[in-house]
């Protein structure tokens, strides 16, 4: 297990402009990533920045989201139809990540396997394209 007490996450929120500073010249995460809960979820390197419909992300009825910063306006929450994610095509790249079993539409939620918040991305089970997604806005960045 690391020690995470060196680490100093900062919200997706304080990157002024986050396609350039999250980013190494690769498009992947140039950070490590982590749960508000400071669990790791993802090494740097590893993920890359795709735009995907956010609608996916939205819970079922009566559902309710568990967020780390209820304050901060997320953009999951805006009118437009895409967002950012970081993509991986392997589950098992991920540190600390819990999936649900899928929903009626096939969407399977992805969630901080240490205290459950999210979801942070999802799983869309019924797409050609086998990608584990975490929306960029829902988690936090290394800063050593």
């Amino acid at each position: 297990m690391s020690n995470t007490s060196s680490i100093v996450s900062v919200p997706f929120e304080e990157f002024k402009d986050p396609q350039t500073q999250l980013l190494n010249d690769a498009k992947q995460n140039a950070f490590d990533i982590y749960c508000a809960c400071q669990s790791l979820i993802l090494r740097a390197n590893l993920g890359t920045w795709v735009e995907r419909p956010k609608d996916k992300l939205k819970l079922p009825e009566g559902q309710v989201l568990k967020k780390p910063y209820p304050e901060t306006p997320s953009s999951s929450d805006d009118e437009a139809p895409n967002q950012g994610f970081w993509a991986l095509n392997d589950i098992m790249a991920f540190e600390n990540i819990g999936v649900s079993r899928p929903i009626d539409s096939g969407v399977k939620y992805l969630c901080c396997a240490s205290c459950d918040i999210g979801p942070l991305g999802y799983n869309d089970t019924n797409s050609t394209a086998n990608e584990f997604l975490i929306a960029v806005d829902r988690v936090t960045y290394s800063r050593e």
